[in-house]
């Protein structure tokens, strides 16, 4: 053991992080992958993800499940005298809903990526700023309300444990914007109020967020075989 720490939240919970120092864990052999244990996964904003068989992930709002509860304590805290022990009180209950939030989106997470990480071989997913996409678009609440970054963190490290990949395709790959089943662009789809299209070569109606889920699982099927893994 090398050091332990003791922390206090602000709805007055007590935490000790103990640091051992320990062998490398050995990973899991990667081997080849099978395309159909391969997944592309979408981001979504109203959702959470869609993957290339339009499965829609509806992550439940936290934040909006409490918002009327978070305004109403906000309401008597800012009513309480300074300094006083019913302010101690009100700021404590209302620290003590938002750590409650912050645990739910946490243990979604945590057992989605994990269900996720044991039912496939490769995960596919685009190189999103979700911190930008919260900065603009005016999806600030609802980016920070669905922890699509934390599950992409906690997925990564499952998959790595058990020899399985993780790709991430550049951000600037036109996912959206081309045809899964031709290959042509169509900029006008850059509008996010665009949900569906028609390619104008083929002819085959898309779904915004299914069509990129499909794109994304071909091209991190082809950085796969780059890597020189074995995609039977």
């Amino acid at each position: 053991m090398k050091s332990a720490t003791v922390s206090r939240s602000a709805s007055g919970r007590y935490y000790c992080s103990v640091l051992f120092e320990i062998r490398e864990k050995e990973k899991s052999p990667r081997g080849a992958v099978e395309k159909y244990r391969v997944i592309g996964l979408d981001y979504s904003s109203p959702h959470f993800y869609v993957d290339q068989d339009g499965h829609a992930c509806d992550g439940p709002h936290w934040l909006r499940q409490k918002e009327k509860k978070l305004a109403r304590l906000s309401r008597q805290l800012s009513r309480k005298k300074k300094g006083s022990s019913n302010c101690s009180r009100a700021r404590k209950k209302l620290a003590i809903l938002h750590e409650q939030i912050a645990n739910s989106r946490e243990d979604f997470c945590h057992q989605l990526s994990r269900k996720t990480a044991n039912s496939c071989d490769a995960v596919i997913v685009e190189d999103l700023s979700m911190k930008a996409i919260a900065g603009s678009l005016h999806l600030g609440k609802a980016t920070n309300d669905n922890g699509f970054g934390m599950f992409r963190r906690f997925l990564k490290y499952k998959l790595e444990e058990q020899g399985k990949y993780m790709i991430t395709v550049d951000r600037y790959y036109a996912s959206t914007q081309t045809c899964s089943v031709r290959g042509t662009k169509n900029p006008e789809t850059k509008d996010l109020k665009v949900r569906k299209w028609t390619c104008p070569v083929c002819g085959t109606v898309h779904d915004r967020d299914r069509n990129s889920a499909v794109n994304l699982k071909q091209e991190g099927i082809r950085i796969l075989e780059e890597k020189n893994v074995m995609v039977l």
